[in-house]
């Protein structure tokens, strides 16, 4: 998903079909979930809710948390449901820390 008026806000949401769902945004945040146990039906709510939350993160109803220090930032996102926090991967924070640019443009 992508906002086509900010090209550089998206949302993936994706699974290897196999226990493991995942929603990434950019930035490096994401929102995973893992369930050795999970059945079609349960596996298809999750899939939508991860698709209201990718589109609520498109069209801005989200907000970072101060995440203090030595913690990886979190951006609070959201939906009818209730909030999710979607939080961002240590490479991303170090790449953050260090202003490493990760546009390829």
């Amino acid at each position: 998903m992508r906002r086509t008026t900010a090209p550089e806000r998206w949302a993936v949401v994706w699974t290897p079909g196999d226990r493991w769902i995942a929603l990434d945004v950019d930035g490096g945040f994401s929102l995973n979930h893992f369930d050795e146990e999970i059945t079609d039906d349960e596996l298809r709510r999750v899939l939508e809710q991860y698709v209201d939350i990718g589109l609520a993160y498109i069209v801005g109803d989200m907000a970072p948390t101060s995440p203090g220090l030595f913690r990886a930032r979190v951006l609070r996102v959201k939906t009818g449901a209730g909030h999710f926090d979607l939080r961002q991967s240590i490479a991303a924070a170090v790449k953050d820390a260090f202003g490493v640019c990760r546009s390829r443009r």
